[in-house]
């Protein structure tokens, strides 16, 4: 009777095994087999900036944002409004127009993509805060809660002068928290706040502080950030202000270069990356890595370097080719930039292991093409004047994208490509090579959606369109 019962439940678990080893793969763009479908068009709610990107753009719900106007147009389903079903584009939504459009206050018209500066957008999950500035005043002027859903302005509150902004991340929930720091000679007070609705959590005067660091925003290494955190600098050692009650985690296993500390990330692996800003005229900087605990069992690392980034400009304060908004960590991958040729590196390991990771050739540099999303899917690319476009790691440079693409093309979703205002699907699969299944005109920089799909500019419309398999 056992070994009846037994074997009937192995052949179920044997039939249930066999049977998800066949479950039909869901339509994705570049798959051979799906094509775009228009799943919604409208008109645009919101004109994007001049390079065609919003100030504020928020994946989890399809918010856009440019100027003194935020909209939420149809075709993205928030989180609270799911019922099961998946995450596209909306079944039976009011196709008539955007599901909400608003009007913002000179104070927080959105004109900066650099989160946490005046008239800019703090984005988490489906938190927005929005980032006042006015004429008279250096730094952010106020503070300001969206609510996504219903498109009001639920809470504001005035940030005293002097005062720097970073939504940080809680692995307790997906909202993260509003984290404040003003810095006076001798100390840094920091204090944390419910970004919901704006109340004070906590509050914490850190003694020796001279400086903290938003790594989730203005001086973060880069989007792609596992745990970008808040940190403070004090007396040559760097702390972790943990979110949630603002206890302060000394960094025990780096040690901090000379020079002034520009901008900080973490990564996977809790390893902590700090940079220095290149010196005037020299253009001499520091990298260094280390584990915020004492047992890692890996030392940490320096690398001095003489700061250039081809792609960059002068910056007129140091005379150096920099770009401090520039992304330079993607998890666990570690932009270099050097005179001699940048090194792209692991930042477990450090420059001296990066063996089969050569030094990429003088005038050569990273493009990092974001899909919109929070940067969790990044692809990197390598652009130089003497050959096509490689991945660092190969040594051989085999080419990485389509053949006739210009060099400010970037990656949008799998397979797709947009070069200026052409919107390009080639195939992804092996032996596809420069195929194109589909080709479009976009005049703002298109992007993904949760769902899979991809929403574009055709004109004065907003166009959604989705991956469907063809009958």
């Amino acid at each position: 009777m056992h070994t009846r019962t037994w074997r009937g439940l192995a052949l179920l678990l044997l039939g249930a095994v066999l049977t998800g080893c066949f479950v039909p793969q869901p339509p994705h763009f570049g798959d051979g087999e799906s094509k775009p479908v228009v799943s919604w068009r409208g008109e645009l709610p919101v004109a994007p900036g001049p390079d065609g990107t919003w100030a504020l753009y928020q994946p989890a719900t399809g918010v856009l944002g440019q100027g003194t106007v935020v909209a939420r147009p149809p075709g993205v389903r928030l989180e609270q409004d799911r019922t099961g079903a998946g995450a596209g584009a909306d079944e039976g939504a009011d196709r008539r127009g955007p599901r909400w459009t608003l009007e913002l206050p000179a104070e927080f018209a959105l004109t900066s993509k650099v989160p946490g500066t005046p008239h800019s957008a703090l984005v988490r999950g489906h938190t927005v805060l929005l980032v006042g500035g006015r004429p008279d005043r250096v730094g952010p002027t106020a503070v300001a809660g969206l609510d996504p859903r219903k498109g009001v302005i639920t809470w504001r509150r005035e940030v005293a002068g002097g005062t720097s902004v970073s939504l940080d991340r809680d692995h307790g929930s997906g909202d993260g928290v509003l984290i404040e720091a003003t810095c006076a000679p001798g100390s840094c007070r920091v204090e944390g706040s419910d970004p919901t609705t704006g109340r004070s959590q906590w509050e914490r005067t850190v003694p020796g502080a001279g400086a903290v660091l938003h790594g989730c925003g203005r001086d973060g290494l880069g989007t792609a950030v596992h745990d970008c955190g808040t940190y403070v600098v004090a007396d040559g050692r760097i702390a972790r202000i943990e979110p949630r009650e603002g206890g302060v985690l000394w960094a025990e296993g780096l040690r901090l270069p000379e020079g002034r500390i520009d901008r900080v990330g973490s990564t996977h692996s809790s390893w902590l990356v700090v940079v220095t800003a290149p010196e005037k005229g020299t253009c001499r900087a520091s990298v260094a890595a280390g584990s915020m605990r004492t047992d890692g069992d890996r030392p940490g690392w320096r690398a001095d370097v003489t700061w250039d980034q081809p792609e960059a400009a002068r910056d007129p304060g140091t005379g150096c080719r920099w770009d401090r908004t520039g992304p330079l960590l993607s998890h666990a991958g570690l932009v270099v930039p050097d005179a001699e040729g940048a090194r792209v590196v692991r930042a477990l390991d450090g420059p001296a292991a990066a063996v089969a990771r050569p030094r990429l050739e003088p005038g050569e540099y990273l493009l990092r093409t974001e899909h919109m999303y929070p940067a969790e899917r990044t692809e990197v690319f390598v652009h130089g004047p003497n050959g096509p476009d490689h991945a660092p790691e190969d040594p051989e440079k085999r080419p990485v994208r389509p053949a006739g693409l210009g060099p400010g093309a970037a990656i949008v979703d799998s397979g797709v490509w947009q070069d200026g205002s052409r919107l390009l699907l080639f195939g992804n699969w092996p032996g596809a090579g420069d195929r194109i299944l589909w080709k479009a005109g976009s005049a703002c920089r298109a992007h993904t959606v949760p769902g899979g799909g991809l929403r574009y500019c055709r004109g004065n419309e907003l166009v959604l369109v989705v991956p469907k398999k063809e009958d």
